[in-house]
């Protein structure tokens, strides 16, 4: 089986900023005096400048991802991903590497995330 892009991707800041975008929504995420920082929104809404955290290497932060797709109710496919993961390195998903979270959420994200374009054959009605 062919590895993906994002599986090619190491666990790092790369991977901390695509999950950052992909799954919690931030924007504008970058390395600024060595560390990444992007915008989240707040409780009001409003957009803030902060710190982004360690998705792909630290296991408290990786946990936040679950929350995450239980929020937006992506929990199921989540789950599917990460047991496809894990299954082939034989290990139960309750140990799946941070990394590992990443990779799964940001692949349940773009099955439901994906635009389907109109066909541009088609012809539109006359009025």
């Amino acid at each position: 089986m062919a590895q993906s892009v994002l599986d090619r991707i190491p666990a790092g800041p790369k991977l901390d900023a695509l999950t950052a975008e992909k799954v919690f929504g931030w924007k504008n995420v970058h390395k600024h005096e060595g560390t990444l920082v992007g915008k989240k929104q707040d409780k009001a809404g409003r957009w803030r400048l902060a710190k982004v955290p360690y998705y792909s290497t630290n296991p408290v932060h990786a946990y936040l991802i679950e929350e995450r797709m239980k929020e937006l109710e992506r929990l199921d496919r989540y789950q599917k991903e990460l047991s496809k993961m894990t299954h082939t390195k034989n290990i139960p998903s309750e140990w799946a590497s941070p990394d590992q979270r990443c990779r799964a959420a940001i692949k349940a994200m773009a099955q439901y995330g994906r635009v389907i374009p109109l066909n541009r054959s088609r012809t539109q009605p006359q009025k």
